[in-house]
């Protein structure tokens, strides 16, 4: 994963509205209903790393395979069971208005199940954007 810059809530505001605009196909709901924002397949890599509420790391990367992605989480699989309630700095790759953006989202486990023959299907939702970089 490539190296990241700090953001302040306001370019938050915008990758989230951002990542809604690619999978609405348009522009973003100024209110958004959450149970009727749907999720989208989002196949990849990520990196998944045990942080605190703060966004701090407290343990070396796991890697991940992304499920799907709403504006509100994403679901991922991973071999190493996590807890709900734990806090994930979670990282990876979407387009954003035609160039390939990073993404480090302070994310919480809110679910998990076990998954056949190893590992598990973790879904978090986001809590807000750590960093983020855009590829020129």
């Amino acid at each position: 994963m490539v190296s990241v810059d700090t953001i302040g809530k306001d370019e938050c505001a915008e990758l989230l509205a951002s990542i809604e605009t690619q999978f609405r196909g348009g522009a973003p709901a100024k209110q958004i209903d959450q149970r009727r924002n749907v999720r989208r397949p989002f196949a990849g890599r990520i990196t998944v790393q045990p942080c605190d509420p703060q966004g701090r790391i407290l343990a070396a990367p796991l890697e991940g395979r992304a499920i799907d992605i709403s504006l509100w989480g994403l679901q991922f699989t991973t071999s190493k069971r996590l807890e709900i309630g734990q806090f994930l700095a979670l990282g990876f790759c979407l387009q954003c208005r035609g160039k390939e953006r990073t993404a480090v989202m302070l994310s919480e486990v809110k679910h998990i199940q076990a998954k056949q023959p190893e590992g598990w299907t973790v879904g978090c939702e986001f809590r807000e954007t750590l960093c983020s970089t855009q590829e020129q």
